[in-house]
């Protein structure tokens, strides 16, 4: 007996769904859910959805070690975030560490990435304020799109939705405010993050891209895990409740790593 392809839809209102001020909620994790299946016929997926309304990608890496104390384990993560950054004024390069770090957290629970590219704003109007923001957008994409690091991948979801590419009937049927789409618009997101994520399974599983392979085929069957003292432990620099000069080596590239039995299994 295998196990599901375990996914997690990782970001901000754009992942919960959010349409109508509000109201009305349509995840992209359902629909993207549905293209997977008719991809892939009888793969079994366990799909989950953590969106936060106004969601800041400082906040990213705290919610994202919750998600994990509370589930266990993921094989793939979704990330989106960024949009409420730069509307608050955050410069790229801040919000790109605040996603690598996410990034470098999925990493070490043993969970690949894929990250997603900010989105157009739906706005034709030329201002100083809209032009400066879409400026740092397109540098952070750039910025997430130049990531290399085993086991991320990105997918450049404004490029394929772009709303000044749309005709003027699809723009008024898939973006619901400047910001945010309508439920049609979250249908389609859905299909194209499939679309992404399912050229990247195909590779793994024809052995094109590395040695880790995932899914298709090779889901592990679901066993009980041999427990050993101190798997459960918690260190300081994992919570990020150290003190600064230990919080600030939290990542692959800035320090130690403690390796459990877990963390191998």
């Amino acid at each position: 007996m295998t196990r599901p392809l375990r996914i997690l839809c990782f970001g901000d209102s754009l992942t919960a769904g959010y349409s109508l001020y509000g109201t009305l909620y349509t995840p992209y994790h359902e629909s993207l859910s549905r293209r997977l299946t008719t991809i892939f016929p009888g793969l079994e997926l366990a799909i989950e959805e953590d969106g936060e309304n106004g969601g800041m990608t400082k906040d990213y890496r705290t919610r994202l070690l919750a998600q994990y104390r509370k589930t266990g384990a993921y094989d793939w993560i979704i990330v989106l975030g960024g949009t409420n950054d730069l509307a608050m004024g955050v410069l790229p390069e801040g919000i790109f560490e605040n996603l690598e770090r996410t990034w470098t957290l999925a990493r070490l629970k043993k969970t690949k990435v894929l990250a997603l590219t900010v989105p157009d704003i739906a706005n034709t109007t030329v201002s100083k304020a809209f032009s400066r923001i879409s400026s740092c957008r397109d540098h952070l994409n750039e910025l997430i799109i130049g990531y290399t690091a085993t086991n991320v991948h990105s997918f450049d979801f404004k490029s394929a939705f772009a709303y000044g590419d749309m005709s003027r009937d699809d723009q008024r049927r898939f973006w619901d405010d400047a910001v945010h789409l309508t439920p049609a618009g979250y249908d389609r997101m859905g299909e194209l993050v499939a679309n992404a994520l399912a050229e990247i399974l195909r590779k793994e599983d024809d052995g094109a891209a590395g040695a880790q392979k995932t899914t298709l085929s090779t889901v592990r069957p679901n066993k009980r895990r041999r427990m050993f003292k101190d798997d459960e432990l918690s260190f300081e620099e994992e919570d990020g409740k150290g003190t600064p000069a230990q919080t600030s080596g939290d990542e692959l590239r800035r320090g130690y790593v403690v390796v459990r039995r877990k963390d191998l299994d």
